[in-house]
């Protein structure tokens, strides 16, 4: 039963390590999977966000633009009540003085009129310092005569002054017989543009943390920007967005862009006032990787604090597994010598009680051998006589055996030095080896000592050489004992190629009397066991041996 348990150890200590293993390589799996998903959950929000945010700057632009529009169509109203009220003025009657008048009482730079001929017929500068409109109003002035169905042009160009923004309003009248041009101060206009503006949209929301930058892109280059991109590829250079063009959605991609990753969304836009293009933004990956990092540094302590946890409840299971496999043991062993003690008592008495019989007969068996030889048959009498003494010689052998098992002796523990003390048995078992064809080999490490009884230990190595005798049954074969350390522990296996011990029996074969040989007794591995026992050591059957039957004893080392 002892044996039984002791292999079982092997088997449940690489089931728990299997076991760790397995935890642990869950563990890194469930890290590796959280943290895959972790990122991309991540990422995907990161573009979520940055794809709102392209459609928002989008739809802002539009309204920008929408804006700047109807700021145009309101300046023209203004520009062309004007216009009605001067026809309304008998212009033909006007003289320069009632011009300057009109130009005065609205606010107006300058108020001027021109033939079909493009000449000035009239008008006057209050303010500004132009005495005429400039060279290109005048061409205008001639356009406008060239194509009447225009009706009306309205114009932005710098002033005199630093500074300064000047309108032009142009306008056939009815008759198309004259233009009026109006001149006006533009500035609140161009502050309005500046505060509105798309361009000034987008440097606002540039600033927007993570922005790198904001891009509106025509095939003719780029229309304007947030900060300086000089080294953004053009679109016809870039099969991304040339793709891009055609796209019905915002598209995303990441790229490498002054040693930095970007992730860059772009989306189709276009206006009635703007050409076809692209807006393009860039948002910086450095937060999201700088999230990402922080996440997976703690994923991973998570998970080596809980590989830790499991490694630390496999060890107290085994810990407390093996406390109690070492408390039945030696609760085994106890109930064990307590029986072993009763035996040795009860035995103590029939012993001596069964050796005055057998020394009876046995000094019979021999007087009449030798004082009363029959006449006839003596040889059949001397067989019987002989049978006698060799039965009743055997039967005192077993009932020596089973004392010297059953009673507690006095040990007569000395050092033994392993080496020199396996060689004079090794020199003792050759002899009787050699006659019967079995090769004896012992072998040991240097300086191995061990605490034992010599005559005793001596004991266990005949009764296995004896083990392997009558499993030979004459065969020839080999005895084979090596020793080494394995730190305090000294580990001596015995291993013979005998026929082995069936599976069926491996539970056995260490109880007292128990034999599967027709002379055989029972108590040599029961022997074998006891004195390995009282060495404070064990003995076991190694069940992976396939080649024989081999025995570890482990004894500790001095």
């Amino acid at each position: 039963m002892i044996s039984a348990v002791q292999n079982t150890e092997p088997r449940d200590h690489r089931f728990l390590t299997v076991l760790a293993i397995f935890l642990v390589v869950v563990v890194f799996l469930m890290t590796w999977y959280s943290i895959r998903e972790s990122r991309s959950d991540s990422f995907q929000l990161l573009a979520e966000q940055g794809r709102a945010f392209t459609e928002s700057l989008a739809q802002a632009s539009q309204n920008a633009i929408t804006s700047e529009t109807f700021y145009d169509h309101l300046i023209r109203l203004r520009y062309s009540d004007l216009v009605v009220t001067l026809m309304d003025m008998d212009i033909n009657e006007l003289t320069d003085r009632d011009w300057a008048s009109f130009a005065l009482t609205h606010d107006l730079l300058g108020a001027y009129e021109y033939d079909t001929s493009v000449q000035l017929t009239g008008g006057a500068t209050v303010r500004g310092g132009r005495l005429r409109p400039p060279v290109y109003v005048e061409a205008e002035v001639d356009s406008l005569f060239a194509e009447p169905e225009m009706r009306f042009v309205l114009l932005l160009d710098e002033g005199e002054a630093p500074g300064q923004m000047v309108h032009y309003y142009l306008e056939l009248t009815s008759q198309l017989d004259r233009v009026v041009v109006l001149a006006a101060d533009a500035l609140y206009y161009t502050d309005a543009l500046v505060a509105t503006g798309i361009s000034q949209l987008a440097q606002a929301m540039a600033r927007e943390p993570g922005v790198e930058y904001i891009v509106y892109q025509t095939a003719e280059g780029i229309v304007f920007a947030s900060r300086r991109v000089d080294d953004l590829s053009s679109i016809e250079n870039d099969p991304f967005l040339t793709q891009a063009l055609d796209a019905d959605s915002i598209v995303e991609r990441i790229y490498e862009r002054q040693g930095n990753r970007i992730l860059e969304l772009v989306r189709p836009f276009s206006t009635v006032q703007s050409k076809f293009g692209l807006f393009r933004v860039g948002l910086s990956l450095e937060r999201y990787y700088a999230v990402s990092r922080g996440f997976d540094q703690q994923m991973i302590i998570l998970s080596a604090v809980l590989v830790v946890l499991l490694l630390v409840a496999l060890a107290y299971l085994r810990g407390r597994r093996k406390r109690y496999e070492m408390k039945e043991k030696y609760e085994r062993q106890a109930l064990r010598r307590e029986r072993l003690s009763e035996m040795g008592n009860l035995a103590a008495g029939v012993a001596h009680e069964i050796r005055n019989p057998l020394n009876t007969i046995s000094i019979a068996a021999q007087r009449l051998a030798k004082e009363f030889a029959p006449e006839s048959g003596r040889e059949q009498y001397e067989a019987f006589t002989t049978q006698i003494r060799t039965e009743t010689k055997r039967l005192n052998e077993i009932i020596t055996r089973f004392l010297a098992l059953a009673r507690a002796e006095k040990r007569h523990t000395r050092t033994v030095e392993l080496g020199p003390f396996l060689e004079e048995v090794g020199g003792l078992l050759r002899v009787e080896g050699d006659r019967i064809g079995i090769s004896v080999s012992f072998e040991a490490g240097s300086d191995i000592v061990i605490k034992a009884d010599p005559d005793r230990l001596k004991e266990v190595f005949l009764n296995l050489f004896n083990n392997t005798k009558e499993a030979l049954s004459g065969r020839p074969g080999k005895f084979i004992v090596v020793a080494h350390r394995e730190g305090e522990r000294i580990i001596i296996a015995v291993t013979d190629d005998g026929p082995g011990i069936p599976g069926r029996l491996h539970d056995r074969i260490f109880a007292p009397y128990y034999t599967s040989k027709e002379a055989g007794t029972g108590l040599g591995l029961t022997t074998v066991q006891r004195i390995i026992s009282d060495l404070g050591g064990d003995v076991h059957l190694d069940e992976q041996y396939d080649k024989g039957a081999r025995f570890v004893i482990t004894i500790g080392g001095q």
